[in-house]
């Protein structure tokens, strides 16, 4: 389930086709949000593009880099410059015994059912340190006839080629009010399709 070895070597260019340069945007858009060191966990990281930018902008954080798909992995160790990052092959159970000083999740909440991805949710929660920051990147549920098109197609294909879970994109939002996760700040792109936000984990 999950797994994009089908699709790793052209996963990249079927998300510029479809959504341009907005996927990497929201992305990026926080990074530079991230603390400059410590450990952060980085789940779904599929290809690695964005550990470029972490790299430039952090170059002395640790990284456990996690993807379930060995291709996805195989891509990323090609752009990693450094040895500060622990690549694993695997999922929410191949997680380090370790706290986290910051976690990114991008376009990866959205491949499980909704129960599932709140399990993960407070899994990674308990992971993170107090006042640690959590970077989301992800699609919005969608309002226009074109978007609800796309996630049509998009879950469509993805069921055929890695099988994922999900079968829609859901309010996730909703998860992470339930948690001590802090929304610090939002931003859409893609005609309010696609969004990017980084939370706080509040003392208990």
């Amino acid at each position: 389930m999950n797994n994009y070895n089908a699709i790793a070597n052209y996963y990249q260019f079927l998300v510029r086709i479809v959504f341009g340069k907005h996927i990497d945007n929201a992305q990026a858009e926080y990074i530079a949000q991230l603390p400059s060191r410590g450990h952060l966990l980085f789940i779904g990281g599929g290809n690695g593009n964005v550990l470029k930018l972490i790299y430039r902008l952090k170059p002395q954080l640790k990284i456990d880099f996690i993807d379930q798909s060995e291709k996805m992995i195989e891509n990323a160790k090609k752009i990693s410059p450094n040895d500060l990052v622990n690549f694993i092959v695997g999922n929410e159970h191949s997680i380090p015994n370790k706290k986290y000083d910051a976690v990114i999740t991008f376009f990866f909440l959205d491949l499980f059912s909704s129960e599932k991805r709140d399990r993960i949710i407070e899994t990674l929660e308990t992971l993170l340190i107090a006042e640690g920051v959590w970077l989301v990147a992800d699609f919005k549920q969608p309002k226009t006839t074109y978007q609800k098109l796309i996630e049509q197609v998009m879950f469509f294909f993805l069921k055929i080629t890695t099988k994922i879970e999900s079968d829609k994109i859901e309010n996730y939002a909703e998860a992470f009010e339930k948690t001590h996760l802090k929304e610090q700040a939002i931003k859409l792109f893609y005609k309010n399709f696609i969004y990017s936000a980084v939370y706080q984990k509040q003392p208990s």
